[in-house]
């Protein structure tokens, strides 16, 4: 699993045209700032002329008074827009409405169709083109050009000049032409900040992807490296949250988290759920306005809504899913799916690239494991059989003579020609014996046994080499112990060989205990010495074909033994292990079935190892 990095900052993307929202953000993000001075110079425009006489006389209040009373109220709403930047933040209603309600106020008690204050409707009209959607801004501009003709012609004027009407009629074609062109101008501004921002995206997925396929082709392969830009890439869709790249996990519905920029879901981690239910080929949504909810073993912290994508190292084989939390409330378009689908197909072909890699290092690993091994049996097996012909070889002069020899002497060379030649004929078999059962040519004749019958007869043919070390193996069986079901030859055979083993690296004066007990379902059994134990990187090997140990050189045999317990065990149903003993010495242990869980029907057939 990948170690966990900062998620990186998403890039912007503003909300499309056919969002749901009835705001739309305007690209410039010090817009109302620019507005605030705007917002001025129209107070200032509509309220100097009219100090000079241009308004309607006899009016409720006199101009000074209403311009003094607008700076009252924009005084302090000027430093809630500077701080707060509503149009920013997409939060107008109550600016637009108290902007509106100012000029209309302002226009009844300054002299209605003469007022220079309608001006004010002007910034209202602006500051919709620039907030709202743009079919709505229209419609909304239109309504305010219309409220303000109608409260012109209600407000009560003493006098009505002839040229009244037209005054009325342009300032209501007046603040439509104005409110059109502010809506046009913002629309092609978000037009084009939406092209830069899709310039953005493309060059930024083009890089990533460029990025994956160089990672892709180093020479040594860096799984993690490529599924870190991989989730990096992720975070250019739009308000990217964080992004997670899941591997099935051991159990039904159970992920392991391989890489992850979430803070609540950290790699190396794991989650239990189902996915969202695929829909599209290989993509899938939830969230809001999807079909699907959000997954409930997400942890949805920021995020409104999941896309997510299958990786396969083919058509029909599925790896892993790679999901991007968002928080946004559009599902995404065409030219995301694309990208989305890419990076799930370069994070497969890393992830798969990085199988056969793994599998390639460890096929190497085999073979020049297996160079050293070749190379100590070789070692093991010319000292094995030098050792007995030098003897051989030496005795042989003195037999031709033996008739002239002592009795005594005779007797003793007897029995150093028959050990040696025992010797020999031992590493034969073992070596035979290997060969066949990796054919898969040995075959067993399960039956009812007496496994301490069995371990007491290979301990007492044995009896010669213990007594020449000064050995003896004790046999403790519970109560009542099962029978079992296995090939009596072939289980005599493991005994032989682990109670051999015992007896070459315990030292003089030791016992050896056999340990015989149901549990489980089956018969396990432990042959338990003194020795120097075997050092734990070591344990997973002991059992392999021609491997000794690093201990003991001397005493290790040609690793054939153990080798021949092990297949035959589990040819016979079983397995075997070793473990270290708490007071010292190894403990190798084995389990066959019972006799009374084997089917009748396979009593009297011979079990073959490639069954």
């Amino acid at each position: 699993a990948m170690t966990q990095t900062p998620p990186p900052t998403s890039i912007p993307c503003p909300e499309p045209e056919t969002s749901g929202n009835w705001t739309s953000p305007f690209p410039i993000a010090n817009i109302d700032r620019y507005l605030l001075g705007l917002r001025w110079v129209i107070i200032l425009t509509a309220g100097i002329p009219s100090l000079f006489g241009g308004f309607q006389h006899n009016t409720p209040l006199p101009p000074g008074i209403v311009l003094g009373i607008i700076i009252l109220y924009n005084a302090p709403l000027s430093v809630y827009i500077w701080q707060k930047r509503p149009l920013v933040n997409r939060k107008v209603r109550g600016l637009l409405a108290g902007d509106t309600l100012q000029a209309a106020l302002s226009v009844v008690v300054t002299g209605g169709y003469a007022s220079f204050f309608f001006v004010l409707f002007m910034l209202a009209a602006v500051e919709i083109a620039l907030s709202i959607r743009w079919q709505l801004a229209l419609a909304l501009i239109g309504g305010v050009a219309l409220f303000q003709s109608a409260l012109i012609f209600v407000t009560p004027v003493e006098n009505w000049a002839a040229f009244a009407p037209y005054i009325v009629v342009s300032k209501f074609f007046l603040l439509l032409i104005v409110g059109a062109t502010a809506t046009l101008l913002a629309k092609l501004a978000r037009q084009g900040e939406r092209e830069r921002r899709r310039a953005m995206y493309t060059a930024a997925r083009t890089a990533a992807l460029n990025e994956i396929f160089v990672r892709l082709g180093e020479n040594r392969l860096d799984l993690q490296r490529i599924l870190q830009t991989v989730l990096d890439s992720a975070h250019t869709l739009p308000s990217a949250v964080w992004g997670l790249v899941l591997l099935p996990g051991g159990r039904s519905e159970q992920w392991e988290i391989a890489a992850s920029t979430a803070a609540c879901h950290p790699a190396g981690t794991s989650i239990q759920g189902a996915l969202p239910t695929v829909e599209d080929d290989t993509l899938f949504e939830a969230g809001a306005g999807c079909a699907s909810p959000l997954p409930s073993f997400l942890k949805r912290g920021k995020i409104t809504r999941l896309a997510g994508v299958i990786l396969q190292a083919s058509q029909a084989d599925m790896i892993g899913v790679l999901i991007v939390g968002q928080r946004s409330t559009r599902p995404l378009d065409a030219e995301e799916k694309t990208f989305l689908r890419s990076l799930a197909l370069e994070a497969g072909v890393a992830l798969r690239n990085a199988h056969l890699f793994a599998k390639e290092r460890e096929h190497i690993a085999r073979l020049e494991n297996f160079k050293v091994t070749q190379s100590t049996f070789f070692s093991a097996i010319g000292h094995e059989l030098k050792t007995p012909l030098a003897v051989l070889k030496m005795l042989a002069p003195s037999a031709a003579q033996s008739s002239t020899l002592p009795e005594e002497t005779r007797a003793e060379m007897s029995a150093a020609i028959e050990n040696n030649l025992a010797r020999l004929e031992l590493l034969v078999n073992d070596i035979l014996e290997s060969a066949r059962l990796e054919a898969g040519v040995v075959p067993l004749y399960p039956r009812r046994i007496d496994l301490v019958a069995l371990a007491k007869r290979a301990a007492r043919q044995l009896e010669p080499i213990l007594t020449q070390k000064k050995q003896r193996v004790s046999v403790n069986a519970t109560a009542s112990l099962p029978p079992g079901w296995a090939d009596r030859r072939r289980v005599e055979q493991v005994f032989s060989n682990l109670i051999r083993n015992a007896v070459k690296f315990s030292p003089e004066g030791s016992l050896i205990t056999i340990s015989l007990q149901a549990q489980a379902g089956a018969l396990q059994t432990c042959v338990l010495d003194e020795g120097p134990g075997v050092a734990p990187e070591e344990q997973a090997l002991i059992f392999d074909k021609f491997y000794t140990t690093n201990k003991n050189q001397a005493l290790a045999g040609v690793g054939l033994g153990l080798f021949i317990c092990r297949r035959l065990i589990e040819q016979s149903g079983g397995k075997i292990w070793i473990k270290n003993r708490s007071q010292g010495g190894s403990a190798f242990c084995f389990t066959l079935p019972l006799a009374n869980e084997e089917p009748d029907n396979a009593k009297s057939r011979p079990k073959n190892s490639d069954n």
